[in-house]
């Protein structure tokens, strides 16, 4: 009774979906389509990369897309002479930025999409403050203009970063890359890409239709199951992370019993403390909540692992509205922002950086935590700076 079942059913609808596109070859199409589009550029290519792998990480949560895109970015490095381990990061790094502009696009916004509804709010301890419940819209208006001031930026420190890796031309035959790495099933490919793409309206349609996403995304894991092979299903089910979800029930059953002990109302209560310490009117006390969320979760997600702390300050975001009197839904896109962005930290920060660095070391191209560290913590400071500005002047 302690797991959210809707975080759960979410991912586990959109791994099915995304393992069963992947055997239509697209994402290794994708790959080879970049590299035409680059004329052989090295930094040209990097910048296609990230900027497809930022919106495939908007709309098939970043931790789905990394595991696709992965082993094509090492296979298209080796193809190049290039070392994949500084693309790699900078993917990893576009990830989380793009997964934060969406509900379903980093697993922190899942958990605060689920939990936060009007419906869970009134199931939980301030049932008062369901009126200011989000939706799967929301997060698109809040957080995606934010988001977008980030890119720039972003891509500017990862070209001085990796001046030298990111240098010069590669040309290759691209007649043989295609003939190599095209689209092997076109009918699956349609079919699959018509259910998705009903998914994903039915995401922006929820506040039409009260369907909950999860709900949408498991009828449209089934339906593509039908529709392509569906006496065989072990192929399409083998990209669904079971362990990544046995993980997220865990995590929720911990969370609830540190709840019941009273670790949570604790946090709630430093925090609040923290806030108090500011003069006491309401545009002050907001703006304070504001900058304290932001980079307590960014410093926090970086160390912890974004998703558990997430779920931790869900139910402390609830306290901080109930007994300050402050705007629930301003506080709410801070904890988002500084949760997402946090990730980007280190390689422990978020689950899309532990499974690439995993398969990448499983292809012999191990990424160190120092590696990682000297290229995602600087973007950290520099996206969670740049939000901290934007929360401020659009909700203080």
């Amino acid at each position: 009774t302690l797991i959210e079942w809707e975080t759960i059913g979410l991912l586990l609808g959109m791994m099915v979906m995304v393992g069963i596109i992947s055997h239509t070859g697209i994402f290794e199409w994708f790959a080879v389509q970049a590299y035409k589009k680059s004329n052989g550029n090295v930094w040209t290519l990097v910048v296609i990369l990230c900027v497809v792998t930022a919106i495939l990480s908007a709309f098939l949560d970043n931790v789905t897309t990394m595991l696709l895109l992965t082993p094509v970015t090492i296979q298209l490095a080796r193809v190049l002479d290039l070392n994949p381990i500084p693309i790699l990061i900078s993917e990893v790094i576009f990830s989380n930025i793009g997964g934060t502009a969406t509900m379903i696009g980093d697993p922190p916004n899942i958990i605060i999409g689920s939990l936060m509804s009007s419906a869970a709010i009134e199931g939980s301890e301030y049932p008062s403050l369901a009126e200011h419940g989000i939706s799967f819209n929301d997060f698109i208006v809040e957080l995606a203009p934010g988001i977008l001031l980030t890119i720039v930026p972003t891509f500017m420190f990862l070209k001085w970063m990796y001046s030298e890796e990111f240098s010069g031309e590669r040309i290759r035959d691209v007649a043989e890359l295609e003939s190599k790495y095209g689209i092997k099933d076109s009918k699956m490919l349609l079919n699959s890409g018509i259910i998705l793409s009903l998914v994903i309206t039915g995401f922006f349609l929820h506040p039409i239709i009260h369907i909950p996403v999860s709900w949408v995304a498991l009828v449209g894991a089934v339906a593509m199951l039908l529709v392509t092979n569906r006496h065989e299903l072990e192929e399409p089910l083998e990209k669904v992370e079971w362990s990544t979800l046995i993980f997220f029930a865990g995590l929720f059953v911990l969370i609830h019993s540190l709840q019941h002990l009273g670790v949570i109302d604790w946090i709630g209560n430093q925090v609040i403390s923290g806030i108090l310490l500011f003069p006491d009117d309401e545009t002050s006390r907001l703006v304070a909540a504001l900058v304290i969320i932001l980079w307590v979760s960014a410093i926090a997600s970086a160390f912890i692992d974004n998703i558990p702390y997430t779920i931790t300050m869900v139910p402390v975001v609830l306290q901080i509205s109930y007994e300050l009197n402050i705007s629930l839904g301003p506080m709410i896109w801070a904890l988002a922002f500084g949760a997402c962005l946090g990730g980007n930290g280190t390689l422990i920060g978020a689950s899309a950086n532990v499974v690439t660095a995993g398969m990448s070391e499983e292809a012999g191209y191990p990424i160190s935590f120092n590696q990682f560290f000297r290229a995602g913590f600087p973007v950290m400071l520099i996206t969670v700076t740049i939000i901290t500005f934007y929360v401020v002047l659009v909700f203080g």
